[in-house]
């Protein structure tokens, strides 16, 4: 599961990479517009490869006390994914932030293809480790991101940006391959699809714990990367108390 992971996360990297690099070297030459109808008719197409797939054996049965049972019964499951969407979706803040402090077009682009570049290249080794070391590997991620939240409170120019930005793309890897392959091994047989479908309420929360936070701070966005800091310390706290509780 953890191999097969890994090159989810890696596929859609590797096609990440040349796309930003593209976009920053041609958006201040022809303006934003013709790449944003680009990638709308991209996210279009990209339908085609899934419109041939056979989900008629996919049978839910979902209502809101059914639903309600299952979120009581693995309540902590759905807590740590909401803490661990609002540590994704804080990635996703760093190239707008870094591009309002440096000011250039062309950092958006330059920040996401080196997330990609980074992410690619470590998203296949972590597959393999994980398989075996998963469990171990979501602490040492969790307490590397929060040392990156730090560094980010402090970060002033563009080089420093664009380092942070490339090991954050390895930990986050390390963490996001490691968490899945846990989560999903621990759901597995146990009506996958359905919670799959619920878990989208503690992410749609999570999201909006992030934009929340963005327009709190509007006036100084520095301060934003408190909050996934914060957030990155309780789901490590979690995670040992859970373990601890198991253990005994």
């Amino acid at each position: 599961m953890s191999e097969n992971l890994s090159r989810f996360f890696a596929l859609p990297q590797l096609f990440g990479i040349v796309g930003p690099l593209i976009a920053a070297l041609l958006i201040p030459i022809i303006g934003f517009w013709p790449f944003f109808a680009v990638a709308v008719i991209g996210m279009i197409l990209s339908y085609l490869p899934l419109a041939g797939v056979d989900d008629k054996e996919i049978s839910v049965k979902l209502n809101f006390s059914r639903a309600w049972e299952r979120l009581k019964r693995q309540k902590l499951l759905f807590v740590f994914e909401g803490l661990d969407n609002i540590l994704e979706e804080s990635e996703w803040f760093w190239g707008i932030y870094v591009y309002l402090l440096i000011g250039s077009l062309s950092t958006p682009g330059i920040i996401s293809s080196l997330q990609q570049l980074g992410g690619v290249v470590f998203t296949l080794l972590v597959g393999k480790f994980a398989k075996r070391n998963a469990k171990r590997m979501i602490p040492l991620a969790a307490m590397t991101l929060i040392l990156l939240y730090l560094l980010r409170l402090f970060i002033t120019g563009a080089i420093p940006a664009y380092i942070v930005a490339t090991v954050a793309s390895f930990v986050m890897t390390l963490f996001l391959v490691s968490y899945f392959t846990t989560i999903f091994k621990t759901i597995k047989g146990d009506d996958e699809v359905e919670f799959v479908i619920l878990r989208e309420i503690p992410t749609v929360l999570g999201r909006m714990v992030v934009f929340g936070t963005i327009y709190l701070v509007i006036s100084n966005l520095r301060l934003f990367f408190i909050m996934p800091l914060v957030f990155a310390g309780l789901l490590l706290g979690l995670y040992y108390w859970k373990n601890k509780q198991l253990a005994a």
